[in-house]
């Protein structure tokens, strides 16, 4: 668990992801956080790998047909 996650709380991580960044998405994790984007999946194991568990996902948390943008969301808890 993380040693500094107050126990019993959970956390939130949203995160906007566009039609442009679906292209990004594609490329290698380090060509993605250049470009200030992760996919949600990625987003996700690496909560787990830091000791979080994942209550639920969202991958279109919100959806904007008119920007086409698109944001996902994770909520966790240590």
């Amino acid at each position: 668990m993380p040693s500094n996650f107050p126990a019993g709380r959970r956390g939130s991580v949203a995160s906007p992801y566009s039609r442009l960044a679906r292209k990004t998405a594609s490329r290698p994790r380090v060509a993605q956080t250049r470009n200030h984007v992760l996919r949600p999946d990625l987003a996700a194991d690496e909560l787990r790998q830091a000791g979080f568990e994942v209550l639920s996902r969202d991958d279109h948390f919100v959806d904007d047909p008119d920007t086409e943008g698109i944001e996902w969301l994770i909520v966790a808890r240590p």
